[in-house]
């Protein structure tokens, strides 16, 4: 029991960790991912730290803190659900050209649901209340690692149109880098959106 519960909060910390690195990494402007992106680093540091402090608290000694890190767990599942909705939003987005309110408003219940229901279920008097909210836990916790994972593939894919763009002067390819390089350069405070419009091109035809 305390070799799973040690292995859960580990990973849960590392997984974490990953979506951290593929928004930091992304080669796409994190304004085209989300409309308020301070509020989605803020969201991002507190998952790591909330899966983070649980990790440590269960190798120090789990009998006693099971509990407590359990509820952090269970809470911050929100905070990844919020991530996730990003990740799913802007991957949409991409693809379709745009998201209507609707569509956003279901997704973003269903991605509530999960860890509001598994919060009920552990602190609910059933016998194995524990086990029910870990196998929700898990069925969310899949569900989010396709999403981070599809996130990561249209990553590779934004950044292979860049470097085509860069090597080879694929034209075609330009009109999806310069906005994001126009985005980028303002989200770093450095050339406006008009410069490097300009000077992008330039790159390409290289």
């Amino acid at each position: 029991d305390q070799a799973f519960h040690r292995a859960e909060f580990v990973a849960s910390f590392f997984y974490a960790c990953i979506e951290a690195f593929s928004l930091v990494y992304t080669p796409r402007a994190i304004s085209s991912i989300s409309s308020q992106p301070m509020l989605l680093r803020m969201v991002l540091f507190f998952d790591v730290a909330a899966t983070f402090i649980p990790a440590v608290l269960v190798i120090a000694n789990l009998e006693i803190f099971e509990v407590t890190v359990h509820e952090i767990e269970f809470l911050n599942e929100l905070m990844m659900a919020f991530v996730n909705l990003v990740f799913f939003k802007s991957l949409l987005r991409r693809r379709r050209g745009g998201l209507d309110a609707n569509a956003a408003w279901r997704a973003g219940a269903l991605a509530c649901v999960a860890p509001v229901v598994q919060l009920g279920v552990y602190n609910s008097p059933l016998e194995r209340g524990e086990q029910y909210a870990h196998f929700i836990e898990f069925t969310f916790g899949a569900v989010a690692a396709f999403v981070t994972f599809w996130f990561t593939l249209d990553n590779w894919s934004a950044a292979e149109e860049e470097l085509r763009c860069i090597k080879y002067g694929a034209l075609e390819s330009c009109a999806v880098c310069l906005p994001n390089h126009a985005l980028k350069k303002s989200e770093i405070g450095g050339s406006s959106a008009h410069s490097s419009k300009v000077a992008a091109p330039s790159v390409c035809r290289t």
